[in-house]
Protein backbone atom coordinates (compact mmCIF):
# COMPACT_ATOMS: atom_id res chain seq x y z
CA UNK A 1 0.00 0.00 0.00
CA UNK A 2 1.39 3.37 -0.96
CA UNK A 3 1.56 6.29 1.45
CA UNK A 4 1.37 8.70 -1.45
CA UNK A 5 -1.49 11.18 -1.37
CA UNK A 6 -0.43 13.09 -4.44
CA UNK A 7 2.76 13.09 -6.46
CA UNK A 8 3.74 16.12 -4.34
CA UNK A 9 2.87 14.97 -0.82
CA UNK A 10 2.55 12.04 1.54
CA UNK A 11 1.59 11.26 5.10
CA UNK A 12 3.55 9.80 7.97
CA UNK A 13 2.48 8.78 11.47
CA UNK A 14 3.81 12.10 12.77
CA UNK A 15 2.04 14.28 10.24
CA UNK A 16 1.44 15.33 6.69
CA UNK A 17 4.31 16.27 4.38
CA UNK A 18 3.15 18.69 1.72
CA UNK A 19 4.89 21.07 -0.62
CA UNK A 20 4.69 24.79 0.10
CA UNK A 21 2.63 25.40 -3.03
CA UNK A 22 -0.23 23.20 -4.22
CA UNK A 23 -2.90 23.74 -6.86
CA UNK A 24 -6.55 23.80 -5.87
CA UNK A 25 -6.99 20.37 -7.45
CA UNK A 26 -4.10 18.94 -5.44
CA UNK A 27 -5.53 20.41 -2.22
CA UNK A 28 -8.89 18.80 -3.05
CA UNK A 29 -7.31 15.40 -3.79
CA UNK A 30 -5.35 15.35 -0.53
CA UNK A 31 -8.42 16.28 1.51
CA UNK A 32 -10.55 13.77 -0.36
CA UNK A 33 -8.12 10.92 0.25
CA UNK A 34 -7.74 11.77 3.93
CA UNK A 35 -11.52 11.91 4.44
CA UNK A 36 -11.97 8.68 2.48
CA UNK A 37 -9.45 6.94 4.72
CA UNK A 38 -11.11 8.38 7.83
CA UNK A 39 -14.59 7.19 6.83
CA UNK A 40 -13.36 3.81 5.64
CA UNK A 41 -11.25 3.28 8.76
CA UNK A 42 -14.31 3.45 11.01
CA UNK A 43 -15.89 0.68 8.92
CA UNK A 44 -12.67 -1.35 9.00
CA UNK A 45 -12.40 -0.92 12.77
CA UNK A 46 -16.05 -1.95 13.26
CA UNK A 47 -15.55 -5.10 11.16
CA UNK A 48 -12.32 -5.92 13.01
CA UNK A 49 -14.01 -5.49 16.40
CA UNK A 50 -16.89 -7.73 15.33
CA UNK A 51 -14.48 -10.40 14.12
CA UNK A 52 -12.39 -10.30 17.31
CA UNK A 53 -15.47 -10.39 19.54
CA UNK A 54 -17.01 -13.30 17.62
CA UNK A 55 -13.80 -15.32 17.48
CA UNK A 56 -11.97 -14.38 20.69
CA UNK A 57 -14.49 -12.71 22.99
CA UNK A 58 -15.20 -9.23 24.30
CA UNK A 59 -12.53 -9.32 27.00
CA UNK A 60 -9.83 -10.23 24.46
CA UNK A 61 -10.99 -7.33 22.25
CA UNK A 62 -10.76 -4.85 25.14
CA UNK A 63 -7.30 -6.09 26.16
CA UNK A 64 -6.04 -6.07 22.56
CA UNK A 65 -7.31 -2.56 21.87
CA UNK A 66 -5.72 -1.24 25.08
CA UNK A 67 -2.42 -2.88 24.14
CA UNK A 68 -2.55 -1.43 20.61
CA UNK A 69 -3.38 2.05 21.93
CA UNK A 70 -0.44 1.95 24.36
CA UNK A 71 1.91 0.77 21.63
CA UNK A 72 0.76 3.49 19.24
CA UNK A 73 1.14 6.14 21.95
CA UNK A 74 4.74 5.00 22.47
CA UNK A 75 5.58 4.75 18.77
CA UNK A 76 4.05 8.13 17.94
CA UNK A 77 5.38 9.81 21.07
CA UNK A 78 1.92 10.86 22.17
CA UNK A 79 0.79 11.34 25.73
CA UNK A 80 -1.87 8.82 26.78
CA UNK A 81 -5.42 10.13 26.69
CA UNK A 82 -6.67 11.50 29.97
CA UNK A 83 -9.49 9.46 31.47
CA UNK A 84 -12.84 11.09 30.78
CA UNK A 85 -14.94 12.02 33.80
CA UNK A 86 -17.83 9.64 34.42
CA UNK A 87 -21.30 11.12 34.57
CA UNK A 88 -23.23 10.19 37.69
CA UNK A 89 -20.52 7.74 38.71
CA UNK A 90 -21.94 4.75 40.54
CA UNK A 91 -25.28 4.70 38.74
CA UNK A 92 -24.06 2.21 36.15
CA UNK A 93 -23.59 2.35 32.41
CA UNK A 94 -26.33 4.16 30.52
CA UNK A 95 -28.34 5.26 33.53
CA UNK A 96 -27.02 8.78 33.86
CA UNK A 97 -29.68 11.48 34.10
CA UNK A 98 -28.07 13.19 31.13
CA UNK A 99 -29.13 10.18 29.03
CA UNK A 100 -32.75 10.59 30.09
CA UNK A 101 -32.53 14.27 29.17
CA UNK A 102 -31.20 13.24 25.75
CA UNK A 103 -34.12 10.84 25.27
CA UNK A 104 -36.53 13.59 26.28
CA UNK A 105 -35.03 16.07 23.81
CA UNK A 106 -35.04 13.44 21.05
CA UNK A 107 -38.69 12.65 21.78
CA UNK A 108 -39.67 16.33 21.65
CA UNK A 109 -37.98 16.72 18.25
CA UNK A 110 -39.62 13.53 16.97
CA UNK A 111 -43.07 14.72 18.14
CA UNK A 112 -42.68 18.04 16.34
CA UNK A 113 -41.76 16.23 13.12
CA UNK A 114 -44.57 13.70 13.48
CA UNK A 115 -47.44 15.98 14.54
CA UNK A 116 -48.93 16.03 11.03
CA UNK A 117 -48.31 12.30 10.38
CA UNK A 118 -49.72 10.79 13.58
CA UNK A 119 -53.40 11.51 12.73
CA UNK A 120 -52.87 9.53 9.50
CA UNK A 121 -51.62 6.37 11.26
CA UNK A 122 -53.60 3.18 10.79
CA UNK A 123 -54.42 0.83 13.67
CA UNK A 124 -51.23 -1.23 13.10
CA UNK A 125 -49.07 1.91 13.32
CA UNK A 126 -50.82 2.94 16.56
CA UNK A 127 -50.43 -0.56 18.05
CA UNK A 128 -46.70 -0.62 17.25
CA UNK A 129 -46.23 2.88 18.75
CA UNK A 130 -48.04 1.76 21.92
CA UNK A 131 -45.80 -1.32 22.21
CA UNK A 132 -42.69 0.81 21.88
CA UNK A 133 -43.89 3.44 24.37
CA UNK A 134 -45.23 0.98 26.98
CA UNK A 135 -41.84 0.36 28.73
CA UNK A 136 -41.37 4.12 29.15
CA UNK A 137 -44.84 4.55 30.64
CA UNK A 138 -44.27 1.60 32.97
CA UNK A 139 -40.95 3.06 34.10
CA UNK A 140 -42.63 6.41 34.69
CA UNK A 141 -45.31 4.72 36.83
CA UNK A 142 -42.61 2.82 38.74
CA UNK A 143 -40.71 6.03 39.52
CA UNK A 144 -43.87 7.77 40.67
CA UNK A 145 -44.78 4.85 42.92
CA UNK A 146 -41.29 4.80 44.43
CA UNK A 147 -41.42 8.54 45.08
CA UNK A 148 -44.85 8.39 46.73
CA UNK A 149 -43.59 5.72 49.19
CA UNK A 150 -40.96 8.11 50.58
Amino acid sequence: MSNELTPAGYFRPDGLVLPEVMSGQEVFEVGYKIKMARKASSLWLRDWRTYVTNNHGEEFLEDTEAQIDKQLDLELGMAPEAEKPKLNDGLGKGTAIITIEGLYQGFKIWRRKMDTSIPKWNSEDRRKACELLRPMVEFYDELLATESRR
